[in-house]
């Protein structure tokens, strides 16, 4: 396939007498004509190692034409390394961004020429399609293994890791840790491309180490599923390494926006099928993450925080909320203040009327109101633990 869009890169460059590359949406170089200008550094770096070079690369993330996937031209930059002008054709299907036409150079095509620069950048297109379909396909079906890998039938967690293995994956590995990306999924206002799609890249370029025997994850919105392989005992400097590069990869994720999103990171476990166990971790971690600012966490068994995040996991179903959690589920937040000052000062009025700013006498006069307004006790051992535990899950939760 690839052999077809080099002979296409070559004719099309004999044609315009003007040099030629096909790149990845990573801008990973895919095929490259031989050279009709004088190579400039940005070339050489392309062609050395694969890639643009760092710069040239952002410059076109953050040019509208790119966003817009309309074709667009960049000049020569010192700041980019290009002593030639590059015009960029984004090779776009009806769902993704599949890669970019670049032609180097400067100087009009007549319009023969132009024909055949139309008819080459829909023939790469076509043929990036039919590779993105392929690989697409594969990896449905390792995505349908992968959340396999997380029902509750043992039965079915077994059989979605033998499918695992003769598709290939975590083959030669004996150790597995999960994590999860927590990200928001109100995408409603964004105009690019797909959360998925987003995901999916930010992952890539993140996950690759040669520390790792093997990886897979499930690009969802809100929480997307990661699990790693190791063929022995997992060094901590190969997990943190890829957490500070998924860390990295969220602040340019939308287009050189930042995302904002926290990681969560499983203990680790020696069957592939018990992965799910090391992901109810990840969620845990990532949730305790978040309640402490923190935009990565990992599991730990010995904190309390992690104690409680587990135990208040789960919401109540609705038809088991009480008018109590209901009440409380609708307190506005100077509510919410007042008994979260009311359980960090231990009920002293003072303290509590100095930590929300009011006085004494209408601490007492709020906490009754709001007593009654919730029907609970605040002298009631077990009306007060019911808030506190609202305010936990609410923290571990929001």
């Amino acid at each position: 396939m690839f052999d077809t869009v080099q002979e296409t890169v070559d004719r099309l460059a004999a044609a315009i007498e003007r040099s030629v590359v096909v790149l990845d949406p990573d801008f990973t170089l895919l095929a490259h004509s031989r050279h009709f200008e004088p190579l400039d550094d940005a070339e050489l770096h392309l062609i050395g190692q694969r890639t643009l070079p760092p710069e040239l690369g952002e410059a076109i993330r953050s040019t509208r034409g790119f966003r817009q996937r309309t074709p667009f031209t960049l000049p020569a930059s010192k700041t980019y390394a290009t002593s030639n002008p590059r015009h960029f054709i984004p090779l776009q299907s009806r769902y993704q961004l599949l890669g970019t036409l670049a032609l180097v150079g400067d100087g009009d095509l007549d319009p023969e020429q132009r024909a055949t620069l139309d008819e080459a950048a829909e023939v790469c297109r076509h043929l990036l399609e039919q590779v993105t379909q392929s690989i697409d396909a594969v990896n449905a079906t390792i995505e349908a293994e992968m959340l396999g890998l997380l029902t509750d039938e043992s039965i079915t967690r077994e059989a979605a890791a033998r499918e695992l293995n003769s598709l290939g994956m975590f083959g030669r590995s004996a150790n597995f840790i999960a994590m999860t990306l927590k990200v928001s999924d109100e995408w409603s206002a964004w105009g690019g491309p797909p959360p998925r799609e987003v995901l999916s890249r930010l992952l890539l370029r993140a996950i690759t180490t040669p520390m790792i025997d093997a990886y897979s994850f499930v690009p969802t919105v809100p929480t997307t599923f990661i699990l790693v392989g190791f063929a022995s005992q997992p060094r901590p400097e190969a997990v943190a390494s890829i957490v500070h590069r998924i860390e990295a990869e969220l602040l340019t994720a939308r287009d050189g926006e930042k995302l904002a999103g926290t990681v969560g990171i499983g203990g680790v476990v020696n069957h592939l099928a018990d992965s799910w166990q090391s992901f109810d971790q990840a969620v845990v971690a990532a949730d305790v993450a978040r309640s402490t600012g923190q935009q990565s966490g990992q599991w730990d068994e010995n904190s309390g925080t992690t104690a409680l995040a587990t135990l208040l996991a789960s919401p109540p179903p609705e038809h088991l909320r009480t008018s109590s959690l209901r009440r409380l589920d609708e307190a506005d937040a100077d509510t919410i203040r007042l008994l979260e000052s009311y359980f960090a000062m231990n009920g002293r009025a003072a303290d509590i009327a100095g930590a929300i700013g009011v006085h004494r006498g209408t601490v007492y006069h709020r906490l009754e109101r709001t007593a009654r307004e919730l029907g609970l006790n605040l002298d009631d051992a077990d009306d007060r633990l019911v808030i506190q535990a609202w305010l936990a899950q609410r923290r571990f939760r929001r």
